[in-house]
């Protein structure tokens, strides 16, 4: 048979009818939820794990109370109590605290020796929950940047060449028309930056409160770098984050924690594997590229006589 166009024209006609059927019924099909895929896993009610998603063992329960008991007198009392509250974005009120803190201290003593502090965590009240799962899991790991987070230092072009420029005519001797007419648009249009950059302490240009400069070695403080540590870790897992911009950030932070994982102070040393091991789980594939060398660092931790060295490497790198 041979098709004419009327053929060719009416077969179209029913095609684009089609067509608008088709888009009619998708329209009036209600949207399919997208499912949210947790990064991190859960573990059954009742049931607490380390921060490696682990079974808590005896060195995690003390590692936790050794988090609250600052002064170091194996004993919590009720101000050490309400630090780590604070320190794992629990707000509370102060009633609220009196009262976690009374099921805490079960025999009344005002102070929680690790006995007593083991004992409640086995029978778990339902009040303490959220305590123990910050505290023991280090979920505040899995959160997204918090406001008081340090970043990475990074300067973008943008921001780099209004820094060059504010510099230069602010420090330039020669007084021309042009740098005098360039330096009024830039404070007219831009004066939130030159405020930034002029009477920022310290200044912008010399900021050390970064994660790159506090872990680039072992000199700084180390609660700061602990800072450091948690606040890459929760870059790093932020769901928003792609793929390659993850790779391109760990690429720069590779060395630097590594070298926190080294750390001779074994708080530093177990919360930067803490870190990677949340990074690991979050990133699973993307992270690949990375493990050798983490890895390489781990086993020499391992390798090493301290318990809670060789523990935290292990789990880090079964992660």
């Amino acid at each position: 048979r041979t098709w004419t166009n009327e053929d060719l024209f009416s077969g179209f006609q029913k095609m684009e009818k089609k067509a608008e059927i088709t888009k009619e019924e998708k329209t009036k099909e209600p949207p399919k939820p997208k499912k949210v895929v947790e990064s991190f896993p859960r573990p059954p009610e009742g049931v607490f794990w380390n921060p490696f998603a682990e079974n808590l063992i005896e060195s995690d329960i003390f590692y936790g109370f050794d988090q609250i008991d600052t002064k170091m007198d194996r004993r919590i009392t009720k101000d050490e109590f309400d630090a780590i509250l604070e320190k794992l974005g629990m707000k509370h009120t102060s009633p609220e605290k009196e009262k976690l803190f009374d099921l805490l201290d079960a025999k009344k003593q005002r102070y929680v020796e690790y006995e007593d502090f083991k004992k409640v965590l086995m029978s778990s009240p339902p009040e303490l929950k959220e305590f123990w799962r910050k505290l023991l899991s280090a979920s505040n790991l899995e959160l997204a940047p918090l406001d008081d987070d340090l970043d990475l230092g990074e300067l973008n072009v943008y921001t780099f060449t209004f820094i060059i420029i504010i510099y230069i005519l602010n420090s330039s001797y020669i007084h021309i028309n042009i740098y005098l007419y360039i330096y009024v648009f830039i404070c007219v249009y831009f004066p939130l930056e030159c405020v930034k950059l002029f009477f920022s302490s310290p200044p912008l240009w010399n900021n050390k409160d970064t994660c790159s400069s506090l872990l680039r070695d072992t000199d700084e403080n180390w609660e700061q770098r602990i800072k450091g540590v948690h606040s890459f870790c929760r870059m790093c897992v932020n769901p928003k984050l792609k793929s390659e911009a993850f790779q391109k950030m760990f690429t720069r932070m590779a060395l630097p924690m590594c070298i926190q994982v080294k750390d001779r102070r074994s708080m530093v040393m177990r919360e930067t594997c803490i870190a990677l091991a949340k990074i690991m789980i979050a990133r699973k594939a993307a992270f690949l590229k990375f493990a050798p060398r983490i890895l390489e660092t781990l086993y020499e931790c391992i390798r090493q006589r301290v318990e809670i060295v060789r523990y935290s490497a292990h789990q880090c790198a079964k992660t």
